[in-house]
């Protein structure tokens, strides 16, 4: 799956324990960033679907700088 993502996108990616471990800038809150996306929502969007209004994406895994869809899931505010 992630070989349908850029090779510039996929040079930033090493793989850790299941996690995609975005290795490239990352925000304050160590989230990777991507352009002008974090790169989890980056991701989420090239390979899954676009995250409905008002929803947000959480890492199950706990890991911030996880770009990996499964470990991801799409949460409500107060869930997240």
């Amino acid at each position: 799956m992630i070989e349908q993502l850029s090779e510039d996108f996929r040079n930033q990616v090493v793989f850790v324990h299941g996690c995609w471990e975005w290795i490239g800038r990352r925000t304050k809150s160590n989230h990777g960033q991507y352009r002008s996306f974090t790169a989890y929502r980056y991701v989420w969007e090239t390979l899954m679907d676009k995250v409905p209004r008002k929803m947000h994406l959480h890492h199950m895994c706990k890991n911030p700088a996880c770009v990996n869809p499964y470990h991801l899931a799409i949460v409500t505010r107060a869930e997240n």
